[in-house]
């Protein structure tokens, strides 16, 4: 998209060969759980071009027969994109960590598809990353403050996947705060028959010496109907 500099190549080659290692990992992790074997690899041929780093594109970028082969697998690469977002899910334990990562995941692709849809299109207004960048977490976020917006059908169909994952975003935020708020307050708060039976214990042996016989042979009653539920 735009003329880089050495280190600039370096750098991303570099990223490059860490998103490669995050993937080769999770292949090995899935290939040994599977308990197929070779089998696992063929099933899943597609995902092993997609795990060829940028460096070899740039080599063979040449209008020979290798060349254009290695070209044709570019496609195939994008399957890496799916790829992180299952990545994502090792952090559905923690789910306010999964959020945080797949919205930022999701806003980066967003910003850098609407870039390419939108960018040089006579009467576009998203002529630069940063643009791109402010439109996507503003779409996102469901702001949408419409300084800026697509005009192109790739662009307005990129636009509407954002719209949608931003809804399932918030919406999952805030039921994941609300569970979270919730469970809390659960946690201080006794549960049922069991919880007000231990509310009444407490407060029976806090004055456990003015007890009189009875009460004394009902909290025992009690104590051992509790242990026994």
């Amino acid at each position: 998209m735009v003329p880089l500099s050495e280190n600039q190549r370096l750098a991303i080659y570099f990223f490059d060969f860490i998103v490669i290692i995050l993937l080769a990992i999770d292949f090995y992790i899935r290939l040994k759980a599977s308990k197929e074997g070779f089998k696992f690899v063929i099933k899943h041929w597609y995902e092993i071009p997609a795990m060829l780093p940028l460096l070899l594109y740039a080599t063979f970028d040449t209008p020979t027969i290798v060349g254009a082969a290695i070209r044709s697998l570019r496609l195939i690469a994008l399957f890496r994109l799916f790829r992180l977002y299952r990545l994502l899910s090792y952090f559905e334990s923690s789910q306010f960590i999964f959020l945080t990562l797949f919205s930022t995941v999701t806003i980066i692709f967003g910003s850098i598809g609407i870039y390419l849809a939108e960018s040089g299109n006579p009467g576009a207004n998203i002529n630069n990353l940063g643009d791109a960048l402010w439109w996507a977490v503003g779409t996102v976020t469901t702001v949408a403050y419409g300084d800026v917006y697509p005009v192109t059908l790739v662009g307005k169909a990129i636009a509407t996947l954002l719209m949608f994952a931003g809804i399932g975003i918030l919406g999952t935020f805030i039921s994941t705060l609300g569970a979270k708020l919730i469970s809390s307050k659960l946690e201080k708060t006794p549960s049922g028959l069991a919880g007000e039976a231990k509310t009444i214990i407490k407060e029976k042996i806090d004055i456990i010496e003015k007890l009189d016989q009875k009460d004394f042979d009902a909290l025992i009653a009690m104590i051992r109907t509790l242990r026994q539920r």
